[in-house]
């Protein structure tokens, strides 16, 4: 049987999930703080350069000593140079703090859209990001959906306790994730409790997305959940549908239509997947 990695189930706390991106932002900071310097500079050596250009125009034009118009000449040459370096400098650090920018708008997301406990989106993610994924579906082989639950969870909490619970929901997403590792086209998302959703864009045809689905409870099957001395094995009930095979029209009747036939799982007697 598959084992869990580690008997470590706590979530990330509040401050390791801002962590990173109050690190970025401490950065960018500093950065801006770097910038304001070579303004500064830039600001003097552009002085220092309309001087010299101005001594050089009054050598050239016969004013003052021609003997130093090389030393001048090549006294400006020098400041034009620092000034590139610096101009190369500030380009460096301008291209770091895009880099990091982007960056921030990925931590922000995670922030936003990302499961604490589970390896997951959230339900905020369904409610944003379900109505585009399904126009973008209809345009290949239709949005495929399952909905899923742990068979008899509320057993796991109150046999083995909440963090037995909570090790169960984490085992089921290490396995999905690494099911659907390939498949970028499926999106994962915790619902709430031990209800999930499988997402499929459109990429996968319905019958590819099913096999997925049947691998997923094979191998939850040989999965055990081992914490704290307890251990027990875990399944999953799975209620599926596609647009294209269930003729439907929107991202709500898709959604009923699976957990309807979830809630068909259940009354089979759990541990099975319905589709249409």
């Amino acid at each position: 049987m598959i084992q869990d990695r580690s008997e470590e189930i706590r979530p990330e706390s509040p401050e390791e999930r801002i962590y990173p991106l109050d690190f970025v932002c401490r950065y960018i900071i500093r950065r801006r703080e770097e910038l304001v310097e070579f303004e500064s500079h830039d600001f003097h050596a552009l002085q220092k350069i309309q001087q010299k250009t101005g001594e050089l125009l009054r050598l050239l034009q016969g004013e003052g000593d021609r003997s130093s118009l090389v030393s001048e000449a090549k006294s400006l040459q020098l400041m034009v140079q620092q000034l590139q370096v610096d101009m190369t400098k500030k380009g460096f650090v301008f291209e770091n703090m895009n880099h990091m920018l982007q960056q921030s708008n990925f931590l922000i997301e995670d922030l936003i859209f990302k499961d604490n406990l589970v390896r997951a989106y959230n339900r905020y993610f369904y409610i944003t990001h379900t109505a585009a994924l399904f126009a973008e579906a209809r345009e290949k082989h239709g949005m495929s959906m399952a909905f899923l639950d742990i068979d008899n969870f509320k057993h796991f909490n109150t046999v083995y306790g909440h963090d037995f619970g909570d090790a169960a929901l984490q085992k089921l997403g290490d396995v999905v994730q690494e099911i659907i590792l390939d498949h970028r086209s499926i999106h994962f998302i915790r619902m709430g409790g031990d209800e999930f959703v499988l997402l499929e864009d459109g990429e996968m045809l319905y019958e590819d997305f099913l096999g997925l689905l049947v691998t997923l409870q094979d191998r939850l099957h040989h999965t055990l959940i081992r914490y704290n001395g307890q251990e027990s094995g875990i399944s999953i009930s799975i209620g599926a549908a596609n647009t294209k095979s269930d003729d439907i029209s929107s991202a709500e009747e898709l959604y009923r239509k699976s957990d309807t036939r979830l809630y068909q799982a259940k009354d089979k007697g759990k541990d099975c997947l319905v589709h249409a």
